[in-house]
């Protein structure tokens, strides 16, 4: 049950970091409510992977697709084994 409640929420969790990317190429969505809030929890969640991973060729950001792979990793690896027993 509660490995259950996790997993939807890690699922929510990306879920919400696709949306946030796509809004985020699309000018008209940047003054949207949606947007600002999801913006201000991912500049927070993203800060420290972008301190250690820059910008490629200094535009192309791919902290989120880094923290898609270490939630996958984290949930996969770490939480499952851990309730699981």
């Amino acid at each position: 049950m509660l490995l259950s409640i996790i997993s939807n929420l890690f699922n929510l969790l990306q879920l919400l970091l696709l949306v946030w990317c796509v809004m985020s190429f699309i000018p008209e969505f940047r003054n949207n409510i949606i947007y600002s809030t999801l913006d201000k929890i991912f500049a927070y969640v993203l800060a420290p992977i972008r301190r250690v991973v820059p910008p490629i060729g200094g535009t192309l950001d791919i902290s989120p697709i880094i923290l898609m792979l270490l939630l996958g990793v984290l949930f996969k690896h770490v939480l499952v084994p851990l309730l699981a027993h």
